[in-house]
């Protein structure tokens, strides 16, 4: 099991160093999980992809506006 742990955590690791496109949503994961580099990256994956997705949308600004006042940076709750 330590094995397992050490391995997922090295890959995480590897792949945020490597792969992190938006180092604000990058930074608020760590914050928000410090250490644990495979939670670090799925929140990393689901913030940029609601980030992503938000910016594509041009249909209800003024609910999209709403939601960005009240989740903020919180990508994937405005979304």
């Amino acid at each position: 099991m330590v094995n397992y742990e050490i391995q997922k955590q090295t890959e995480a690791y590897d792949w945020v160093i490597k792969y992190a496109k938006y180092p604000n949503i990058l930074e608020k994961a760590k914050q928000e999980w410090n250490h644990d580099y495979s939670m670090i990256k799925y929140e990393y994956e689901k913030q940029s992809s609601a980030y992503e997705w938000i910016n594509q949308q041009t249909a209800y600004p003024e609910i999209m506006k709403k939601a960005k006042q009240e989740w903020g940076s919180d990508y994937s709750m405005v979304k």
